[in-house]
């Protein structure tokens, strides 16, 4: 079963016995957006590896990541992953521990954090690597990648090594370019050679969250008669991790009138349009507006209008004394001056009497 798009799908299962049908229906069962972040994993509970997570044994079967009691990142817990190098000389196998999906799409900036231990056996290396999905793990990207004394948290020693406090260390991976997927998978790979044990502990993925810009707005128009249109547009200003402008009439969070870069509107009287970046992990925050002015059409009076032939018309319009901003209506002409339609009658000729 393939799903092309990201979201929640419900699951049917319907029993038969050839004349009777039994189905049982589960809303949301299968998910194919990831987890919201922040996400932090420190193998203390129960499940092995954590729900969500998974071992993928590339290689030689049964040889995995495992959960050990042995250490745990810097001497504060009791638990770790760890890939015994050290038991198995396999060089070059490849084993993947898949973090649950996580969700990217409210983010600008991501990181990756975790704690690793890892002491070289002399004369053999073995290395990490981290590999990120956008695709259901049909393609990796490979955006970490330490071996031997560049991995080691602890020099060289001897062998079946198991880490102290002090033999551990933090490492950092931004995966900025991955912002805006819905559905990522991240997998720490471990690359054998058959050297020593490798340890993973209190992996941590946040993202940091940036407000939107307040944006600039433009009009093609800010005076309007009623009647006319005009098109609101953000000039510039970033969303940064908001995922829509949103804009409002009246106020700041008031009625909704559109959620784009760009809206038309007709008011019917004026009216201040609003306008944020909104959605994704962002608190709604101040607007910008703008005031869209709408002016009423003349009101047009005529005197003099039952006049005979070439008598003036008087018209006068209100509002008086302020500029003519809308033009007069033919319809208000036509119902301040009557249109007369003028009787014409024809005599016959008049011809003198022929003696």
């Amino acid at each position: 079963m393939t799903f092309n798009t990201s979201g929640s799908y419900a699951v049917s299962l319907t029993v038969s016995d050839g004349s009777t049908n039994s189905t049982k229906s589960v809303p949301n069962y299968i998910t194919t957006t990831g987890s919201a972040l922040p996400l932090s994993e420190g193998f203390e509970g129960a499940d092995n590896p954590p729900i969500g997570w998974k071992n993928i044994d590339n290689g030689t079967p049964g040889i995995t990541w495992a959960k050990v009691n042995s250490a745990g990142g810097f001497g504060l817990s009791t638990y770790s992953m760890m890939f015994d190098n050290y038991s198995w000389n396999y060089p070059g196998e490849k084993d993947e521990l898949y973090v649950k999906r996580v969700n990217f799409s409210s983010f600008s900036t991501i990181k990756l954090k975790f704690d690793v231990a890892y002491q070289v056996f002399s004369g053999y290396s073995d290395s990490l690597a981290v590999l990120v999905s956008t695709d259901c793990g049909a393609t990796f990207t490979k955006v970490y990648q330490k071996g031997g004394t560049v991995l080691s948290s602890a020099g060289s020693g001897g062998n079946n090594f198991v880490p102290t406090a002090a033999q551990w260390r933090t490492d950092s991976v931004l995966l900025n370019s991955f912002t805006g997927q819905q559905n990522v998978l991240i997998a720490f790979q471990n690359i054998n050679g058959y050297g020593n044990k490798l340890y993973l502990d209190n992996i941590n993925i946040t993202g940091i969250c940036t407000a939107p810009a307040l944006p600039a707005i433009s009009a093609t128009s800010t005076n309007l008669c009623i009647g006319q249109s005009t098109t609101i547009t953000v000039a510039s200003g970033s969303l940064n991790s908001a995922l829509n402008w949103n804009w409002y009439s009246g106020s700041c969070g008031g009625p909704l009138v559109g959620a784009a870069n760009s809206i038309t509107v007709s008011p019917a009287a004026s009216t201040t349009y609003f306008v944020r970046g909104e959605g994704g992990c962002v608190t709604p925050g101040s607007c910008t507006s703008i005031p869209i002015i709408v002016n009423s059409l003349p009101v047009v009076n005529a005197s003099n209008v039952s006049g005979c032939s070439g008598t003036p018309i008087s018209l006068s319009g209100l509002p008086a004394g302020e500029p003519l901003v809308c033009p007069i209506p033919i319809t208000a002409l036509q119902q301040a001056i009557p249109i007369v339609t003028p009787i014409i009658t024809v005599a016959a000729p008049h011809h003198p009497r022929q003696s």
